[in-house]
């Protein structure tokens, strides 16, 4: 809008402008106040008088268009004029301006707005576009402005967001990704587009435009740990501990406590696994054996595995302490010379004995004892009637060590498991059992209701067993007792009075041992096995002797007697009665105790028990079948005795025994047990008479049993009658004592009473006083300890009050001084700058002009006011009469 100026001057106030147009050349100039500017006839007022532009502390304003500027010879900025005496200006942009004076806008400039400067608190930051390029910037770059602080913003940027800091904690780290190619400024590492890396900057920390923060990655504290770390991509290592190393894809190794308390891992990175640290002891040793088969001992230190490598055994190993009847066994695992300078050779073994310490070296391991399954080996302690059998696993000899005695084993020597058949070890298994008093019968046991096995053993009565000796404990020795059976000797106990035959194969030799004896087998020895005749038993029928079966009984031995075994015959007499008779027979092997030679004889008849009773059986069918029943019935046990012994011509009687050359078995007696009719008719006939005899013995039975019981009972019930007066004597006794002890109970329960009643309320009391006491102390504790701190508060608070304000007093001081410090400096300046010529010409222009105006208008004098203002007219009639000079 524009004006024609109908008044000629422009009164412009202090901080006031306006835009003067003078329409001769097209111009428009900026007019400042305080003045009084007159118009000429060519200029018109195109805006009217506005005040300055006032841009507060702590904001800013937006230029449209703003001027070009250059600066004079004393720095300071000039507007740049055309060659009309236009000020230029830079249309189209914008232009940011702050902590400013108060300024006048120029022809064509445009306040676009003030606004607040952007604070940033020390938590966040700002993300700055760069839309124009300056400096060291170019057009799309990006840059971050870190807070605490004010932005002032500029015409080249833009502000894209506002980001908040990511808190990265000691003991953390900060997963970030390029976004494109980078060289980070931080770690100095030139990172790619989409590659990850780990900030370890504890603090607030504000991502930069060319990243993208991941996450927070916590760090793991490392105590007597160690990790193993996997390299999934090559990366540059900045972590304290790594000083920079470039990491590899596939790398494995291990970080531990001492280089890194706290472990951040990686975004490249994976823990393989966690290992404790080792410690190894004076007394301890262990070995390390790495992937390539590299093995390393280590005692009196802590470790730990490094990747690739694994302990052995999982743990330290003692130090093997040897006394003098231990040693162990050791292997070399690659040819190497030994402390000793002795050369060992790949597979080589031999013994470490004690007394020493022992610690195996990198070449050399340990083996178990085959014996006891421990590493080491100790002195096999052997008593009287034990031993091992010993082989050289080198020539592949084989031996019998027999007690009393102690051996270690050498290296070279191994207990040798001799194989022994199913039948040999079921026999050794049962030797604690004792012969019974007769073969021919299985053995059970009283009250067993099943078959037995065919064996002539029982168990003793007394439970002791023969197999096996008292444990021994002893430093440095293993008895037999903790060996297994099979790396035992064979050791047999051959009951009284029989025989045993061992073979030797080797020697093709036989050696009779007799009882009672224990015999101990030779590596190259083997029992003879006795396989005998026997009859199974049946448990309905106890005493009934069933048919023979061969190979029945089994044994190791060879029962010389005398004993004796039970038959079944089956006869017939002439007159055709069957009979069946149960027969026993008294035997024994006639030959001297000690005779070999006749002892091997006895094992020539190999079922000595079925031959013969086949013979006798023969003998006595022979017999029988020439007599009538009643003549047998009536002659039974003589006929039986010369069937079986024959009949002696010189005497014409029966013999005493019967003999058997080729093994020495004799026969002595015969018995009856059992004689049954097979035939209905002569069955029924003999039971009717055996039946009378039975009812009259019985009668008889009877009457004696009776009479013996009658007196039996008069003398018990005499017995009881006295008895009972003696008990009811006693127990009038008895209750008299259990009264005297009741009323002393009573009279101590009550006093006790009492007693524990009366203290428990004294200790009662005493508590509650102790109590009452306590908790006033306490109380009073606290309310002084309250008191002392609200004082402290207090003064504390008035202290602080005053030293901020007297800080806030200082500070305002300061303040005023440099505010009139600035004002003295600015007005020296501007006079400096005006000089005193001009200065003195200000101050004349305006006097001046009003004469010469005065002047134009012919007044001699006038008065001038502005209405408001009071006038001195004391003097004035005085003036205006004096004449004109």
């Amino acid at each position: 809008m524009s004006y024609s100026a109908p008044q000629l001057i422009l009164r412009l106030q202090p901080y006031h402008y306006a835009h003067v147009a003078n329409e001769n050349n097209n111009t428009t100039m900026l007019v400042v106040g305080p003045q009084n500017y007159t118009l000429s006839s060519n200029e018109t007022v195109v805006t009217p008088t506005k005040k300055f532009v006032v841009v507060p502390s702590g904001y800013y304003c937006k230029i449209k268009n703003p001027i070009c500027t250059t600066k004079d010879a004393n720095g300071s900025p000039v507007p740049v004029l055309d060659e009309s005496g236009q000020v230029r200006c830079r249309v189209g942009e914008i232009e940011y301006r702050y902590n400013v004076q108060p300024f006048p806008l120029y022809p064509d400039e445009e306040l676009l707005g003030i606004n607040s400067l952007d604070v940033v608190s020390a938590r966040e930051c700002l993300m700055i576009r760069i839309v124009k390029s300056y400096g060291e910037y170019k057009e799309g770059d990006s840059r971050i402005f870190k807070g605490p602080g004010t932005y002032y913003p500029r015409s080249e940027e833009e502000i894209a967001r506002r980001e908040p800091a990511v808190v990265v904690e000691k003991g953390q780290g900060l997963c970030a990704m390029a976004n494109y190619d980078v060289l980070h400024p931080t770690t100095k590492v030139e990172y790619y587009s989409g590659e990850l890396y780990l900030l370890l900057t504890p603090g607030f920390y504000f991502p930069n435009p060319y990243e993208t923060v991941q996450s927070v990655v916590t760090g793991r504290d490392l105590l007597n740990e160690g990790l193993h770390i996997e390299v999934t991509r090559g990366f540059v290592d900045n972590r304290d501990f790594a000083k920079g190393i470039q990491r590899k894809s596939g790398d494995v190794y291990m970080v531990t406590g001492e280089e890194c308390p706290c472990f951040i891992l990686h975004p490249y990175e994976k823990i393989l696994k966690s290992v404790e640290k080792v410690f190894v002891a004076a007394s301890e040793y262990c070995v390390v054996v790495n992937s390539h088969g590299d093995r390393k001992v280590l005692t009196n230190t802590h470790f730990y595995l490094q990747p690739g490598e694994t302990m052995e055994a999982g743990s330290p190993n003692s130090v093997y302490l040897l006394s003098s009847e231990q040693a162990v066994l050791v292997r070399a695992l690659a040819d190497h010379t030994g402390k000793d300078g002795t050369k060992r050779r790949c597979g080589d073994r031999w013994l470490v004995k004690g007394p020493s310490q022992f610690i195996p070296s990198a070449y050399t391991t340990v083996e178990e004892d085959p014996l006891t399954g421990k590493d080491i080996r100790e002195k096999v302690l052997l008593i009287e009637g034990e031993g091992i059998y010993i082989r050289n696993t080198i020539s592949g000899e084989t031996r019998l060590l027999s007690g009393p005695t102690g051996y270690l084993l050498e290296a070279h020597e191994e207990v040798f498991e001799k194989p022994v058949s199913d039948t040999v070890r079921h026999l050794l298994e049962n030797q604690h059992r004792t012969h019974v008093a007769y073969v021919g019968k299985t053995a059970t046991k009283k009250g067993d209701d099943r078959e037995e096995q065919p064996i002539v053993y029982t168990d003793d009565d007394d439970g002791d067993s023969f197999d096996g000796a008292p444990s021994r404990e002893g430093t440095g020795t293993v008895s037999m007792c903790d060996l297994p059976e099979n790396k035992k000797a064979i050791v047999y106990h051959i009951p009284y009075r029989s025989v045993t035959q061992l073979y030797n194969y080797k020697t093709q030799k036989t050696r009779v041992v007799f009882g009672p004896e224990q015999v101990m087998l030779e590596p190259d020895e083997e029992f003879t096995v006795v396989s005998l005749s026997g009859s199974p038993w049946d448990a309905a029928q106890p005493t009934k002797c069933l048919p023979k079966e061969p190979h029945r009984i089994s044994a190791l031995y060879l029962f010389l007697g005398p004993s004796n075994m039970s038959d079944v015959v089956h006869v017939e007499t002439r007159d055709h009665a069957q009979l069946t008779l149960q027969l026993c027979y008294d035997w024994y092997f006639d030959i001297p105790y000690g005779d070999g030679n006749a002892a091997v004889k006895c094992f020539s008849v190999t079922d000595f028990v079925g031959d013969a009773c086949s013979f006798i059986a023969s003998n006595i069918r022979a017999v029988v079948a020439s007599l009538f029943f009643e003549d047998f019935h009536r002659n039974s046990a003589k006929l039986l005795k010369e069937a079986v012994f024959g009949i002696d011509p010189a005497t014409n009687e029966a013999r005493k025994e019967l003999r058997f050359p080729a093994n020495h078995l004799v026969i002595t007696s015969v018995d009856a047990q059992e004689m049954e009719v097979s035939d209905e008719r002569t069955k029924q006939g003999l039971q009717k008479s055996v039946k009378m005899a039975i009812e009259l013995a019985t009668h008889a039975q009877e009457v004696n049993a009776q009479q013996v019981a009658s007196e039996r009972e008069q003398v018990a019930h005499g017995k009881l009658e006295r008895q009972k007066m003696m008990d009811q004597v006693a127990n009038e006794e008895q209750r008299k004592k259990f009264l005297e002890a009741e009323n002393m109970g009573l009279e101590y329960v009550h006093a006790g009473k009492s007693r524990a009643l009366a203290e428990a309320i004294s200790e009662a009391t005493k508590i509650e006083g102790d109590a009452t006491v306590k908790a006033n102390s306490l109380r009073v504790q606290k309310e002084q300890l309250l008191f002392d701190v609200m004082s402290e508060l207090q003064e504390r608070k008035k202290v602080l009050i005053g030293e901020q304000e007297s800080a806030l007093s200082a500070e305002q001081r300061s303040l005023e001084a440099q505010l009139a410090d600035i004002k003295l400096q600015v007005m020296e300046q501007s006079i400096a700058a005006l000089g005193a010529e001009t200065m003195g010409e200000i101050a004349k222009a305006g006097p001046a002009l009003q004469a010469k105006l005065l002047g134009s208008l012919g007044l001699e004098g006038y008065l001038v006011t502005d209405g408001k203002t009071p006038i001195n007219l004391f003097r004035t009639a005085e003036g205006l009469s004096a004449p004109s000079q």
